[in-house]
């Protein structure tokens, strides 16, 4: 079907869960783990993003940072353009959009292997006054994403940043076991105060 052609087998039994209204509810680790108590849940990968900078070859861009588990792809549908997606072992491997790869004037296969740096601040949980600050060296671009939008993109291994205190993540996908349990699962979600969506709902 078409379906199957344009997304990723995992994708289709899974869905993609944001909270309704932030300030009521969050997607932190305690509900992560919840959540992967549920019934016919399969795995939870959430994501975490936020605004940074990158640099390569002396010159530098705004750009929009995404940790992730190395599962999130799969479940995400989405191939790479060119080069490949960081396994769960790989370090110091990055996954950039086809817009920051143009911004940085690397096209196609030109991007795979080149190394890029990144910084980026978030707030201290345990200290408000003093920022978390992250600087990011010699990371290697694995592979190149179909991106849009105005900002260019990165996807981090969120095993490269040990030391990322995330409070709440942005989403998480929910992969479930079988299509038959889909519908089960974003009924007992939305209750939870979720937005769910999946892939089969835009395709």
């Amino acid at each position: 079907s078409l379906l199957e052609r344009i997304t990723t087998a995992e994708s289709i039994l899974t869905l993609d869960i944001l909270p309704s209204d932030s300030d009521v509810i969050l997607i932190n680790d305690v509900v992560l783990r919840r959540i992967s108590m549920m019934e016919n849940v399969e795995k939870v990968s959430p994501q975490s993003s936020f605004t940074g900078r990158a640099s390569y070859n002396n010159v530098n861009s705004e750009v929009s940072i995404s940790v992730i588990d190395s599962d999130f792809f799969g479940l995400d549908g989405k191939l790479p353009v060119v080069g490949v997606f960081f396994d769960n072992d790989d370090r110091k491997k990055i996954v950039i959009s086809s817009l920051l790869a143009q911004l940085f004037n690397l096209n196609g296969e030109e991007a795979i292997g080149k190394t890029m740096h990144f910084s980026f601040s978030l707030p201290n949980p345990h200290d408000p006054d003093t920022p978390q600050e992250f600087v990011l060296d010699d990371f290697v671009i694995a592979g190149v994403l179909e991106g849009s939008g105005s900002t260019g993109a990165v996807y981090f291994n969120r095993k490269d940043l040990p030391t990322l205190s995330v409070t709440a993540y942005d989403l998480a996908k929910v992969k479930m076991k079988q299509s038959e349990d889909l519908q089960g699962a974003r009924l007992a979600l939305i209750e939870m105060g979720f937005t769910v969506s999946s892939v089969s709902d835009i395709v």
